[in-house]
Formats: C-alpha cells, structure tokens, sequence
C-alpha cells in the first residue's frame, strides 16, 4: 500500500493482489536479500508514483523494476514445486 493510494488498493481483488505482492516479495528477498527489500521498503515510505518508484528500484536493486518484474513472472510461470503438492479447494 505505500506506493498505491490506499483507496485504490482496496478496491482492488485481495485474493489476486495480496498473493501476488507477497510472491514478489518473497522473490526479490530471495533473489538479494533481505537488506536490499528492507532498503527499499524504508525509502518507498510515501512514493505514490510510478516514475520515483521506479528510480528508487534501480538505485537499491541496480535493475529496472520492469526487468525485475518479467524475471519475477518467468520465475512463477516455470515454478514446479519439489514433491507432491495439494490441489487448492
């Protein structure tokens, strides 16, 4: 919710956005580290646009948040989880 209107992020499916963001976000804490995403976290603190956002991504990540975000997209279309997994209801 820090880089999106509250508003607007309410109005949005949680059962799509919720889960989405928590991947991202666990991919990214994976792929560099938790330090790097807390960094990022502390600066974002009151971004609400896309363009600074996105500048602050490249400065903490030294990658385009786009790149990064078709990484993260690749990365959940080719998961195949280790065992057997349960089917969801």
């Amino acid at each position: 919710y820090k880089t999106l209107d509250k508003d607007t992020f309410l109005d949005m499916n949680m059962s799509v956005v919720v889960p989405a963001w928590t991947s991202f976000v666990s991919y990214l804490i994976d792929q560099f580290g938790v330090k790097k995403f807390m960094s990022l976290y502390r600066q974002a603190d009151g971004i609400k646009y896309a363009v600074p956002f996105e500048a602050l991504f490249k400065k903490v990540y030294g990658n385009d948040f786009r790149k990064v975000d078709m990484d993260w997209r690749l990365f959940v279309m080719r998961y195949e989880p280790q065992g057997e997994s349960t089917p969801m209801p």
